[in-house]
């Protein structure tokens, strides 16, 4: 290895580190937590209470997980709650996502807007309004009533259906986005090809498009199946003790009944579902990849006779004769059926956000949309509240952490991947990825047993260092394509005169890539101001943020402040997302003036 390809390896150090420290190690220290002895020793732990007994091992805490009926029941409520999540999600988001890929530019973006903007806001607010909208006078049962459906309000929340809703929301954006990027990676001329030789618009995509699609479907499903497995919010929110999953007992062993050893071992079980379903994704998408042998030709069909070959399997399909005046009406009927369904979709997605931002305008004190007038009532209460600007308070100086450590690991990452190019940095990116796989009830237990040994249980660094392991690989995403864009020469140019390699990145790369550093910067803000899982786990009294203020409320005490509080978290962002938008805009126009 010459000097120069050290240095570059040099650049992952602060990736490797993070990762195998942050990351690696909790999770070791968490297993190693899953093995002690649960019980009282004096003096051990906060206030002298005792978490588990330490220099202790049994196999005990994973006997009683087996044998118990109880944990095998919460295990097959996991097991069946993701698989409905699932089935329900891919239901959505296939079609959604072609529809975004069908259309036009500037729809495709307000669309893939509509799709982003429920994951860069907080869970918290999304439940909250659904817990509107699903009530006995939502706007669910209103609508029903109005319409004559029904003749009295129906159970919407506190059940499987509630907690399905709530949990497809925060999910479909994954796969939906997966998807889109997997039909803009298909060779267009494939559809042209069938259509050219006959094949109805039906029949190219169920013969094309469907078949190459089908691994990015296998990428989406996975993810759905992880996120699924890590179910929390929305069980503990909307569902029932019927819907009680993995990640809602982990909190519930390691709070109320303060046994860290046998939340650590439900944990570590769940670890063991998501390495699973990772071990099985490369084998189920490279199974969906593998080539299809067919007589075909270049472009994967091959016309005979009126009839088209297909790339898929190789199978002659004839083509059915139509009446022009049938097939006519049935494709009106179907594009409409598709321009209603994904209307509704961008419904599913926007409703709770739009209803929790107007009931923070309410005047009294009724959680209800105001419809004569709008008051700043409980906006005044926030500000003047000392507890509620603390909160926010403390969610700013941990997203200000978060956003120092992770631009710095992402950053020196994104410069190594860029230099090493695609094909040498599948394992350190592989590597690099792993958290964002990782549910946040799992982190957040790791992060909670390591930091309380290590003694930082409850300060903003530890927060931040959770938050960061979600932020990181989108700001090293974000540089990545920024740097790999920049024009070589100019590298070349500023080492040929004399520059130092720190001297040429400081004048040169640094500059191209501000944008790109201050967008990603935004981001990783937003995602640390509006985290809760992992905050549940590392926040003290003393350090609570926002997010994890809102949630006993959510949970007792349903008040028009807590809308309130959701608003100042989505004001905040949507004013960095126009930012965002702004500096993007003005990056693309200084490109075109420049060419």
């Amino acid at each position: 290895m010459n000097n120069r390809s050290f240095r570059t390896y040099l650049l992952f150090a602060p990736i490797l580190v993070t990762v195998l420290f942050f990351f690696m190690f909790p999770l070791l220290w968490l297993l190693r937590v899953s093995f002690y002895e649960s019980g009282a020793s004096s003096g051990y732990g906060v206030g002298g209470t005792s978490f588990y007994i330490p220099n202790t091992f049994t196999f005990g805490n994973y006997f009683e997980f087996l044998s118990s009926s109880y944990y095998m029941s919460i295990l097959g409520n996991t097991l069946s709650f993701t698989a409905i999540i699932t089935v329900v999600t891919m239901i959505i988001s296939y079609p959604f996502a072609y529809y975004i890929y069908m259309a036009k530019p500037r729809l495709k973006m307000l669309l893939i807007a509509a799709v982003l903007l429920p994951k860069l806001t907080n869970v918290l607010l999304l439940v909250y309004g659904l817990k509107i909208m699903l009530g006995n006078s939502g706007m669910v049962n209103d609508t029903l009533l109005w319409l004559g459906v029904i003749d009295q309000p129906i159970r919407l929340l506190n059940n499987t259906f509630a907690a399905v809703i709530g949990k497809v929301l925060l999910v479909a954006p994954y796969p939906i986005l997966v998807l889109v990027a997997g039909f803009h990676a298909l060779d267009s001329t494939l559809k042209a090809a069938a259509k050219g030789l006959g094949a109805t618009p039906w029949q190219a995509f169920r013969e094309v498009t469907f078949p190459l699609s089908l691994p990015s479907a296998v990428v989406g499903m996975l993810i759905t199946i992880i996120w699924g497995l890590g179910a929390f919010i929305s069980p503990s929110l909307l569902g029932s003790p019927k819907n009680q999953t993995l990640a809602v007992e982990i909190p519930k062993q390691t709070f109320e009944n303060v046994n860290w050893a046998m939340g650590s071992t439900v944990a570590f079980m769940m670890v063991l579902l998501v390495l699973i379903v990772v071990l099985l994704q490369s084998s189920i998408v490279n199974y969906f990849e593998r080539p299809r042998t067919a007589p075909t030709t270049s472009s994967g069909l091959a016309a005979n006779n009126g009839t088209v070959r297909t790339y898929s399997g190789g199978e002659t399909i004839p083509l059915p004769a139509r009446s022009p005046r049938v097939a006519h009406v049935r494709d009106m009927v179907i594009k409409w059926a598709y321009h209603i369904f994904a209307a509704l979709v961008v419904f599913y997605f926007m409703a709770p956000i739009v209803v929790t931002a107007l009931v923070s305008f309410t005047p009294g004190n009724i959680l209800e949309i105001p419809t004569d007038e709008f008051s700043l009532r409980w906006y005044v209460a926030f500000f003047e509240s000392d507890k509620w600007v603390s909160a926010l308070w403390n969610s700013i100086y941990v997203g200000s952490f978060t956003v120092i450590l992770s631009v710095g690991v992402g950053l020196t990452a994104a410069l190594g991947f860029s230099a090493l190019g695609t094909n040498k940095n599948s394992f350190i990116y592989t590597v690099a990825l792993l958290p964002i796989y990782t549910p946040g009830v799992i982190i957040g237990m790791s992060l909670l047993a390591f930091s309380q040994q290590m003694g930082i249980w409850g300060t903003y660094f530890s927060i931040s260092l959770g938050h960061m392991l979600w932020s990181f690989p989108l700001v090293i995403m974000v540089l990545k394509v920024s740097i790999d864009a920049l024009d070589a020469g100019l590298n070349e140019a500023s080492r040929g005169l004399g520059a130092s390699r720190f001297t040429t990145f400081r004048e040169i790369t640094l500059p191209l890539i501000a944008p790109a550093l201050f967008v990603s910067a935004l981001f990783t803000f937003i995602i640390s101001l509006n985290e809760f899982v992992m905050t549940l786990f590392l926040t003290t009294v003393e350090t609570e943020t926002l997010p994890r203020l809102i949630w006993p409320t959510l949970r007792f005490s349903l008040t028009p402040l807590t809308a309130a509080a959701s608003g100042v978290l989505l004001i905040i962002t949507i004013v960095l997302l126009m930012v965002v938008a702004w500096v993007i805009r003005i990056d693309r126009f200084i490109d075109i003036n420049k060419s």
